[in-house]
């Protein structure tokens, strides 16, 4: 599922919920499929990251909801094979 390939616990790091819920919802367009509701995907994030918590962070007046100690999965791009060439 989407949530464990792009997402990944640590506890350094907040992400705000609604900013992960877009990405989701664009994947799902993306891939012809269709998007869980937001109050679903909240309790499949909380079965999938039990540990990971809802947060409201920012000034009063200006906070934002956060998923907080989950970061985006970095990826990595396949290493290129280097070019052999014979008879040098």
């Amino acid at each position: 599922m989407w949530i464990k390939t792009h997402l990944e616990e640590d506890p350094d790091v907040s992400l705000p919920k609604q900013e992960v819920y877009d990405e989701y919802n664009i994947f799902c367009i993306r891939n012809s499929m269709k998007p869980l509701s937001t109050a679903d995907f909240g309790k499949v994030m909380k079965q999938v990251y039990p540990r990971v918590r809802p947060r409201r962070l920012g000034t009063r007046g200006n906070s934002r909801y956060c998923y907080a100690g989950m970061r985006k999965r970095v990826k990595l791009d396949s290493p290129g094979l280097p070019s052999i060439s014979y008879g040098q």
